[in-house]
C-alpha cells in the first residue's frame, strides 16, 4: 500500500508542476531557466523508474482494488 501512496504523490507532484508550467506559459513568462523544468525532469525520471514495478505488482494492485470495491 505504501508503494501506491508514493506513486500517488509522485503523480500529484508531476501534475502540480505541469499546471504551474502551463500557468507560466499562459502568462507569457519565460520558463527557459525556471526551476520547474528541472523538477519536471526529475519527476519524469522517477515515474519512468517506477514503471517496471507497476508491471511486477499489477496482480497485487488489481487484487487490492477489487477488495476495496467490494468493501
Amino acid at each position: 500500500l505504501s508503494y501506491l501512496e508514493v506513486k500517488f504523490h509522485l503523480l500529484l507532484s508531476y501534475c502540480t508542476n505541469i499546471s504551474f508550467y502551463l500557468l507560466l506559459k499562459a502568462s507569457g513568462i519565460s520558463v527557459k531557466d525556471h526551476p520547474v523544468i528541472d523538477q519536471l525532469v526529475k519527476l519524469r525520471v522517477l515515474l519512468e523508474k517506477v514503471r517496471p514495478l507497476d508491471q511486477k505488482l499489477k496482480y497485487q494492485i488489481d487484487k487490492l482494488l477489487r477488495l476495496a470495491m467490494l468493501g
